[in-house]
């Protein structure tokens, strides 16, 4: 079998969610797009910064998920210098055939990366002016940020966008269906997900774990979806658990006696046993007596005057039943002012009653004075559900609108408090209302009776009326009836059953007589009548039996649709059920709904009872109540359990995903992208997400990410996520020196369960990042020298720093300088190397140029005079890259001779990313206070042997290709440094005397150069107490660490 599904709306598409935590979306519009003069397409434009502090910009433009296909990222501009931008309006343009509409107007925005990869348009409808304006003042804005950054940052630009794959559209799958032409007005039907208003899903696999009732119509009610927020765990196994009612209950038949008198404030005689023939004889199960007017005194109106009349009603129906009043016990007795209800029950069925209650409405003066009034009484008769209603509505015949209102109040207004109690199970009771905080009502039962003095007359003129009274016509009559005519109408009491009535008026009486008072229209004023409320686990099915109501002279035989037989033959009975039929004097109303509760009137009398203008009325039924086996009916609740949770597994999201990526080898900058296909293996779209390791943090490593992180996969179909792994100059020196690249993904499923895949790769190591003075204590290129001798010679060089201390620094420095088998060789104890021997090894190694560095500035020695803008021209990232890889895997420079710009952006990309500034933080303050040349280069005192070397060079460079010194003045100065020693602040000044041209370096250059001195970030350091003999007034002298400040040092080094 197979069935539309009722599911839970997925999250809505929101394409800011696709984002990383360390991305902002600035601006967001829908739009239609192309590229190249293709077709267009419906996406989202974002304009996307980076939060982290690099001012990068970018536009993606995203492709929603549809049919489907997962969500794209169709293109991805990066807000350069070169960015361009172009706006036009198109008006709507004239039709020449009144069958042909004229286009919409639309607003086209061109963009253009200026980094020869195409332009892309964007069509915006007109009525999206403010976020037309919002994108096209953001990107403008962006667009002077790029070209105001006169220096480099320490990063490569745009890094961030490296994480974002691009997938270009395709034409046959991706074109939108209105073309070129049409409307630009973005449709928000692209932009969503399947919802259950329109997903067409079903299930295909037959649930042949679950039954379905063979008179069930709507298979969707049968199995409902667990997931959904109006389904009830409760309700459902009430439901499930009742309708197999037959396997866990028999049924009982059950005598009640009904009556009902207006006692006109009258009280019984004392000692009188008048009222008999009222009470019957003792044979029923139940006696029900509603009495009206007992209390008419103007002080009980309002207050209640107690229950003294009660007692005495209650005293003389014992006394009616004669002999037989020790057989019965009193039940309850419900009072409100006049209106009294005494219940009594035989004592042998006592047992059987549980859930006695009781309920009172005031319907009178004001709408709730008690000359007028109704209560009830709810109890449980085995696991039979009976409620009786006594009621005084309105009189005289003009007042028929409201005895409706007073039914219609009687109705909601008489409630009962839910049952508590620990035996209790809610999913055993019937008519528990699913909400909390709903009270049971009347209705809430098999059986309800309604009895009392109703006060409906007779439609008709009086004098007729008095005619056909003196006739006895009381057929005829009935037919004029307003309560029988109200009941076929439904406009009140709809639903209701009456016996037949053969018996005269029971209103108006001469007191004390047998005699109808004509001085006011008799009327059928008093009444009983029941129904079978549907309870709540049968409602939508198709029930037994139909829906019926007296109809005065109809026939005593049943109908087809009244049939024994067909209305409780499937209901088992007890040996001492007896024949129970329905009422058969009664006729179908249309449109009502079924009822399924056996009610059988036996008999329905008035009496003469002379003690009021009222002839009280009795009558006597018979119905079922269901008697339970325990043990059945658990294992029933058991099933409808397990039928739930079938329920919840076939219902439950579920996604296959593979759980493991390799990224295989992977260098610096370069992204490399995985697919994962996620496929959707249950029943029901299925939502996800990926969860973070805690509150706060983000989903994995910020080397990794996923796109789309969020979505929504249909049934039967699959999306593929791409999973990048990018590593960026943050990254790079801790994955060199050994953190692991590897990471878990949880891949959350929305109410299904959760899917790990791990991600792993192999860094190839580069010297990006690393400490100056590791570089020189590196044997081979950084590439050759396995993980284990690079950890080692890292903690060989921190040990050097302060002293070595203990054996493990001693391994260490042994690995570093030996090799891997250096440390095996070294036992606890010996003194194959010693301190000392291990101190002058790391010093002299630590004390040589990085060579790497020096690499680079001879390059620039001897190429790079003449060079345009050295030092701040734009090169490709790739040249830089190229030049890094180069470093990192060959002790050999190859680089091509007109490659100085490049170079000379290599070296401020090296530098920027040190860990640490050439010059240190502490000492910065005070070469910021220098005041001339020699203050400078004294400041230098305090700065490490191999940053020394590297500024000293990087100095040196900079002013010769500034100068553009003689040739060999060039050569004379590559030789300054290559035996390895520090060299005295004497050399490092006429390694930088006047060349014989002197050309003043730009701001931009100072800026790139002041940078890669001072690190990229102008921060304030604090000169440590003691440090390096400097007195404490030179760190005061300009310390402020403003960007003017690091041009003048840097100047100031130039003229040494």
């Amino acid at each position: 079998m197979s069935f539309h599904l009722q599911l839970q709306p997925p999250p809505a598409y929101d394409p800011v969610k696709l984002l990383r935590p360390t991305e902002l979306a600035a601006a967001q519009i829908g739009c239609r797009v192309r590229a190249d003069s293709s077709h267009f397409i419906k996406a989202d434009a974002l304009v996307v910064t980076d939060k982290t502090g690099s001012g990068d910009a970018g536009v993606l433009i995203v492709l929603p998920p549809h049919d489907g296909r997962d969500v794209r990222i169709l293109h991805a501009l990066p807000v350069t210098p070169a960015f361009t931008l172009s706006l036009n309006q198109t008006p709507p343009s004239p039709s020449t055939s009144f069958f042909h509409q004229s286009s919409r107007p639309h607003i086209t925005l061109t963009l253009n990366s200026g980094l020869g990869s195409g332009t892309v348009e964007l069509r915006l409808a007109a009525t999206e002016t403010v976020r037309t304006q919002a994108l096209v003042s953001e990107l403008r804005r962006r667009v002077e940020l790029s070209r105001a950054r006169t220096t480099h940052s320490a990063k490569l630009r745009h890094t961030w966008m490296g994480y974002y794959p691009v997938t270009p559209p395709v034409d046959d799958t991706d074109d939108d269906d209105a073309g070129a032409d049409t409307d630009a007005a973005p449709d928000d039907s692209s932009s969503s997900v399947a919802t259950p208003s329109t997903s067409t899903a079903g299930l295909t696999t037959p649930l042949t774990a679950l039954t379905l009732p063979p008179d069930a119509e709507n298979e969707e009610d049968v199995f409902p979806n667990p997931y959904l927020p109006t389904f009830s765990r409760t309700a459902f196994l009430r439901k499930r658990v009742f309708a197999k009612q037959e396997q866990w209950s028999s049924r009982i038949p059950l005598k009640i006696r009904l009556a009902t008198f207006n006692v006109n404030d009258k009280l019984p005689p004392k000692d009188s046993t008048e009222l008999a023939p009222l009470v019957g004889q003792g044979e029923e199960d139940l006696l029900v007596f509603g009495f009206q007017e007992v209390d008419l005194r103007s002080s009980a109106l309002l207050v209640s005057q107690g229950a003294g009349r009660a007692d005495e009603w209650e005293a003389a129906i014992l006394r009616g039943l004669g002999d037989r009043a020790v057989e019965f016990e009193k039940l309850a007795v419900t009072q409100f002012v006049g209106v009294v209800t005494i219940v009594l029950v035989r004592k042998s069925v006592r047992e059987a009653v549980s859930q006695v209650q009781t309920s009172e409405r005031g319907i009178g003066l004001l709408g709730f004075g008690g000359n007028k009034a109704g209560v009830a009484v709810r109890m449980k008769v085995h696991d039979t559900t009976l409620c009786f209603v006594n009621s005084h509505l309105a009189a005289f015949a003009n007042a028929l609108d409201r005895r409706r209102t007073d039914y219609a109040t009687l109705l909601k207004g008489l409630t009962f408090p839910r049952p508590i109690g620990d035996d209790v199970v809610p999913a055993l009771e019937e008519f528990l209302p699913n909400h909390p905080d709903r009270l049971l009502s009347i209705e809430d039962s098999h059986v309800l009776f309604w009895l009392g003095d109703l006060n409906y007359r007779v439609a008709m003129e009086d004098d007729i009326l008095r005619a056909w009274v003196t006739e006895k016509r009381w057929q005829a009559i009935l037919e004029k009836d307003q309560l029988h005519s109200d009941i076929a109408s439904g406009k009140s009491f709809a639903g209701f059953s009456e016996h037949k009535i053969d018996f005269p008026p029971t209103f108006k009486y001469v007191h004390g007589s047998t005699t109808l008072d004509l001085k006011r229209a008799p009327a059928y004023t008093d009444r009983i009548l029941w129904t079978t409320p549907i309870p709540p686990t049968q409602r939508g099915t198709l029930l037994l039996g139909a829906a019926t109501v007296t109809s005065p002279g109809a026939p005593t035989s049943p109908g087809p649709a009244m049939s024994t037989s067909s209305s409780v033959a499937s209901l088992p009975r007890s040996a001492s059920s007896g024949g129970i039929t329905r009422s058969t004097s009664q006729s179908t109303i249309p449109g009502l709904v079924p009822r399924n509760w056996p009610v059988d009137a036996q008999s329905y009398s008035s009496h003469e009872i002379l003690w009021s203008d009222h002839r009280p009325v009795s009558a006597v039924v018979q119905t079922e109540v269901r008697s339970v086996d325990a043990e059945k009916r658990a294992e029933c609740l058991t099933k409808a359990t397990n039928e739930v949770e079938k329920l919840e597994e076939i219902y439950r999201p579920a996604l296959d995903s593979e759980t493991s990526v390799d990224f295989g080898p992977v260098r610096l900058r370069q992204r490399v992208m995985r697919e994962v296909v996620v496929r959707n293996t249950g029943r029901v779209p299925a939502s996800f997400t990926f969860r973070a390791p805690a509150p706060g943090k983000p989903i994995c490593k910020d080397l990794f990410w996923v796109f789309p992180s969020v979505g929504t996969v249909p049934p039967g179909e699959e999306w593929r996520l791409q999973v990048a792994v990018f590593v960026d100059e943050s990254w790079a020196p801790r994955l060199t020196l050994g953190e692991e690249m590897n990471d878990v993904l949880v891949l959350q499923v929305t109410d299904g369960k959760d899917i790990f895949v791990t991600l792993q790769g192999n860094f190839e190591p580069t010297i990006l990042g690393l400490p100056l003075d590791l570089l020189p204590a590196l044997p081979d290129p950084i590439r050759s020298v396995p993980l284990a001798q690079r950890k080692a010679t890292r903690e060989a060089t921190q040990a050097h720093r302060p002293e070595l201390k203990s054996s493990a620094s001693r391994e260490a420095v042994a690995v570093a300088v030996q090799g891997n088998g250096a440390a095996e060789a070294t036992e606890p104890g010996s003194d194959s190397l010693a301190d000392e021997e291990i101190k002058q090894e790391v010093a002299k190694q630590s004390a040589k140029p990085a060579k790497e560095m020096w690499r680079l500035l001879e390059f620039l020695m001897e190429r790079g005079m003449g060079t345009e803008e050295l030092w701040v021209g734009e090169v490709p990232d790739t040249e830089i890259l190229s030049i890094v890889e180069r470093l990192d895997t060959s002790s050999e420079m190859t680089i091509p001779d007109n490659a100085s710009l490049a170079v000379s952006q290599t070296v401020l990309y090296l530098l920027g990313n040190l860990p640490e500034p050439l010059l240190p933080l502490w000492l910065q303050p005070v070469c910021l206070g220098a005041r001339d040349r020699d203050e400078a280069f004294a400041a230098l005192e305090g700065v490490p042997a191999v940053n020394t070397n590297v500024l000293i060079g990087l100095m040196s460079v900079a002013k010769l290709c500034l100068q553009q010194p003689p040739a060999e003045q060039v050569r004379s100065t590559t030789t300054a440094s290559d035996d390895g020693s520090r060299g005295s602040l004497d050399e490092a000044r006429a390694a930088l005397q006047p060349a014989i041209s002197s050309k003043d370096p730009s701001t931009a250059q100072l800026d790139a150069l002041a940078n890669a001195v001072f690190g990229w970030k102008a921060e304030e350091a604090v000169v440590p107490v003691g440090s390096r003999g400097l007195r404490a007034g030179q760190a005061g002298l300009d310390s402020t660490g403003t960007q003017e400040g690091r041009r003048r040092f840097v100047r100031l080094l130039l003229e040494g």
